[in-house]
């Protein structure tokens, strides 16, 4: 029982720390002061600091991965987080 109560009280911290996140973004994709690089630097710092974009991105890339070399792992880790930034910036 203390799993299930444990298990919905971080669902529920996440549900506010996502909400929290995006409220974010959105206000500063409001604020017409702020210009569009900024904007997408706003969605890049919070993927880039938030998205667990290296396992999605070994998933992308399937079996190729074990025999990517540390850079290139890196690289293509840090190319994937900005094609996701990129795609949440086209759509706002």
């Amino acid at each position: 029982m203390f799993f299930l109560i444990s298990s919905y009280a971080n669902a529920d911290e996440l549900s506010q720390w996502l909400n929290k996140e995006i409220d974010n973004i959105i206000d500063i994709y409001k604020n017409e002061s702020i210009d569009d690089e900024e904007k997408f630097r706003s969605i890049e710092e919070t993927i880039n600091k938030n998205f667990a974009g290296s396992g999605i991105a070994r998933f992308v890339v399937g079996k190729a991965w074990a025999s990517a070399s540390k850079e290139t792992k890196k690289e293509y880790i840090s190319i994937f987080k900005r094609h996701l930034a990129l795609n949440i910036a086209t759509m706002m």
